[in-house]
């Protein structure tokens, strides 16, 4: 398992644990990027920040800080 953060670009994966109670991970969770919710990294800025996922029908861009936090298994 790994976070978020770390997939890079065509990767998939399912949503695992949140590791943290911050107030963007509620933010997240409330949209639906809850544990079982498979997400793909659609892609990344040329620096690495910001990322942008694709999840539940949804194209979402999220900085890398945020979603450090977000335990997943890649596919």
């Amino acid at each position: 398992m790994k976070s978020l953060s770390e997939l890079l670009p065509g990767q998939s994966a399912t949503v695992v644990a949140y590791t943290s109670n911050a107030s963007h991970t509620k933010k997240l969770k409330s949209m639906g990027l809850v544990p079982g919710t498979t997400i793909t990294v659609e892609r990344m800025a040329p620096l690495g920040d910001p990322l942008q996922i694709i999840f539940r029908g949804y194209s979402l861009g999220v900085r890398r800080n945020e979603v450090d936090c977000i335990t997943v298994n890649p596919h």
